[in-house]
Formats: structure tokens, C-alpha cells, sequence
């Protein structure tokens, strides 16, 4: 089975995709081994669990207050809407 043939297609090269390079599936494995191969080498970059826990917590804590604080503004635009409205 060869290559198909178009009516339309006059040959012309629209983009060369040539020296594109797509990620295989073992890049995010490599990329792993190297990371752990540079923590080994550089103990300065070695992050310990504590340090990780926080960092996540304080994103995740960050992140529910920015969502506590719109579901409160939310909240107030609504009961104020309503009460112009009259129905409260």
C-alpha cells in the first residue's frame, strides 16, 4: 500500500515537518532517572519530605482561600440581588 494520491495535491510543501522531533513514550522516565541522578550528585538540590508537605499545602491552602473568597463574594452579590429584587 503506497502512498495515497489526491486529485487536488500539486506537491507542494506546506510546512516541513522534518526536523521535528516528537516525545516518545520513555522521555518522561528519562527525564526522571536524570533528575534523580542530579539530586544525587547535588545534595543542595534534594528537597526533604517536610519541605515538599509544605509546599504543597501552602499551594493547596492558597488555592481554597482564592475559592473561599469568591464563593463569599458570590454569595453577598447574590442575597444583594435578591433583595433589590424584592424578594427577600
Amino acid at each position: 500500500m503506497g502512498k495515497k494520491i489526491y486529485d487536488d495535491d500539486d506537491g507542494r510543501t506546506i510546512a516541513d515537518m522534518s526536523g521535528l522531533e516528537g516525545r516518545s513514550i520513555t522521555s518522561a522516565f528519562k527525564e526522571t532517572r536524570r533528575k534523580k541522578q542530579e539530586e544525587k550528585l547535588n545534595p543542595e538540590i534534594q528537597e526533604d519530605k517536610k519541605t515538599r508537605r509544605a509546599y504543597t499545602f501552602g499551594a493547596v491552602g492558597a488555592g481554597l482561600l482564592i475559592g473561599g473568597i469568591y464563593l463569599v463574594v458570590f454569595a453577598i452579590v447574590i442575597v444583594f440581588l435578591l433583595f433589590i429584587w424584592g424578594v427577600l
